[in-house]
């Protein structure tokens, strides 16, 4: 690794310089947000440890180890700290762009256009969302950071016949699918890169290309063979060939032309994230400056048309897969989501500044890099025209960082957790609350995990749920605790004088005066025990047999004349039900049942 080090101090100070300002810009920029959408989800799952059971169960629909390792280390260690998070991302942000701009070097010599292609990594909008959000940046910056790795290994294989590149380069791509699967697209620019430095004959490099590739043969048969089993396949369906070419367009027009001019410039009006809705000038120019590096990588070096091409695979690639995966769940919005295209910014980078320095020279950074630059270029020119273009890139580019900042900042999560837990602390000793769901700006419908049950656990915020010993408060959209309101839908036809009894192992039904309808329902059953009962409830559906399983957050039911209180701890949506069913398998169980109600609970007015 001492060779991918900068042979130029001079050129490593500054490159060192870029990587430490450019996150640490992005970083203040995003701790102006908090926790959204699959980040709690992964906190919770982090809860769950480092065992291998944990860390190959699928999250969401992925198979991401190395992303449930990260997070079982921010819920271990993190304290629920989004800084922790932050201060996390930005250290591998500026190992990437270290990487990234030693990459460069080693390839052009010319320590300008190495620091200028790695700012544009690390500046670019396209990567500025993925960064933002949590979950998207964890499978980022640590995916980019292997792929770098393996780009280093081709470097060494194509150009120094470097063995152990051979050996490194597998273990960089299995780690590279261990974050993000799409991310193992690299393999094509290592392809083409390899292809582009290489010094022998067309018949040995055909060899390199031939060994490089079955050794990346390894990773990828390995990954197919562990996660391919624990897929869902129930999430994959094909948009068809309309759809596809529909998506590949939008795609083209809305992300991929947009790192070109610094764009989108703006954004979807859905804070706090919003997704790339660029004008059509910014499209439009996107197109010209995409179209003239084109004909430069032509006319002075077409070999370098070979990255292009992979970035071109990026592009179908990910329209293919993500589509697949996601476009009967999101629609359209995967064309302007920035999380599913940051990963282009790797081959868009090494085709664009390849094709630059050997346009347009800038003198060298000490010696002669593995792709040679033309001659004849008068002295000055490069300055003359490129100054005033990355002027204007970068005030794009600024124009997007701070439309996006303007809306990430509007993520209501910091106050929401932190009015909560002030409430918790004034009330002294636990409250006993209901167990409901978070605010959807927060954690969206598509959540898994959106009860405060799985949520609290992991922000430390110490409460009791649905306890019966005293009606259960309730947390409002601000986080403050407040009465509940117990909205009744449907009540238990129950007789009167325990009329009702559960005595020992068996099972009894209540049934509803009507059916409710699908929701998360809550449930209030008033109970007269003797001893302490363990009862397991169901809402059912007589009509189809679908059955939810609810909780009272308590072990056993205490004994005396109470009242349980229970919902769907796992209900994302709820069903609709009927009756509901009590189940004991304890010969000691006596229970009798009085009133019973489902319903909604709701902040009273």
């Amino acid at each position: 690794m001492r060779r991918w080090a900068p042979s130029s101090r001079d050129f490593a100070t500054r490159l060192a310089v870029v990587a430490i300002v450019v996150p640490l810009v992005l970083g203040l920029a995003t701790a102006r947000g908090s926790w959204f959408a699959d980040d709690l989800d992964l906190l919770v799952y982090g809860q769950r440890g480092f065992s291998p059971g944990v860390l190959f169960a699928p999250a969401n629909d992925h198979i991401v180890p190395g992303l449930r390792v990260v997070f079982a280390v921010f819920a271990e260690f993190g304290d629920f700290s989004y800084t922790f998070t932050v201060v996390w991302r930005c250290l591998f942000l500026a190992a990437d762009i270290f990487l990234l701009g030693s990459l460069l070097f080693r390839l052009v010599g010319s320590s300008t256009w190495a620091l200028l292609g790695a700012a544009w990594y690390g500046v670019s909008p396209l990567l500025l969302q993925a960064f933002a959000q949590l979950s998207a940046g964890v499978n980022d910056v640590h995916a980019q950071f292997f792929a770098l790795v393996l780009l280093h290994c081709a470097v060494d294989w194509f150009a120094d016949h470097r063995r152990r590149a051979l050996v490194l380069g597998p273990v960089a791509l299995a780690l590279v699918l261990s974050f993000w699967l799409k991310a193992g697209l690299v393999v094509t620019t290592a392809l083409a890169l390899g292809w582009i430095i290489s010094r022998v004959g067309v018949r040995r490099r055909l060899v390199d290309v031939a060994l490089w590739s079955v050794t990346m043969l390894v990773p990828v048969v390995a990954y197919a063979a562990v996660v391919l089993p624990r897929r869902r396949a129930d999430t994959a369906r094909w948009p068809g060939v309309e759809v596809e070419l529909r998506l590949l367009f939008d795609s083209v027009r809305e992300s991929v032309l947009m790192p070109f001019v610094g764009g989108p410039w703006t954004w979807t009006d859905t804070a706090p994230y919003g997704f790339a809705d660029p004008p059509v000038v910014a499209q439009l120019l996107g197109a010209v400056v995409l179209l003239f590096l084109l004909v430069l990588t032509w006319r002075h070096h077409r070999a370098v048309l070979l990255l292009w091409l992979s970035a071109a695979v990026f592009v179908v690639a990910t329209v293919l897969l993500v589509s697949v995966g996601r476009y009967f769940q999101f629609g359209d919005s995967l064309t302007r989501h920035y999380h599913y295209w940051s990963d282009l910014g790797l081959p868009l980078v090494l085709a664009t500044v390849l094709t630059l320095h050997r346009a347009l020279p800038w003198p060298t950074g000490g010696r002669p890099g593995l792709v040679a630059s033309e001659r004849h270029v008068p002295r000055g020119l490069p300055t003359r025209l490129v100054v005033p273009l990355v002027g204007a890139w970068f005030v794009g580019a600024v124009v997007s960082h701070v439309t996006f900042g303007a809306m990430w900042g509007q993520n209501p999560a910091p106050a929401y957790f932190a009015t909560l837990a002030d409430e918790v602390d004034e009330a002294g000793s636990p409250p006993n609350i209901w167990d409901t769901t978070v605010p959807t700006t927060i954690a969206p419908f598509i959540n898994e995990h959106r009860r405060l049950g799985d949520i609290l656990s992991v922000a430390g915020i110490d409460v009791r749920f649905q306890q019966p010993d005293g009606a259960p408060r309730v947390v409002d959209e601000s986080g403050r605790l407040r009465p509940a309101d117990f909205q009744v839908w449907a009540t238990g036809v129950v007789p009167p004088d325990c009329g009702l009894k559960l005595v020992g192992a068996g099972t009894v039904t209540i049934p509803l005066d009507h059916p409710v309808p699908e929701a998360n329902w809550y449930v209030k059953m008033a109970y007269l025990a003797n001893p302490d009962a363990r009862v397991r409830v169901e809402l059912v559906d007589a009509r189809d047999g679908s059955v939810s399983a609810l909780t009272s957050h308590t072990e056993a039911w205490p004994s005396g004349l109470l009242t349980a209180y229970l919902n769907d701890p796992l209900a994302v949506v709820g069903k609709p039900a009927t009756e509901i069913r009590l189940v004991s398998t304890d010969p000691s169980t006596s229970v009798c049942i009085g009133t019973t109600e489902v319903g909604l609970v709701e902040p009273t007015r």
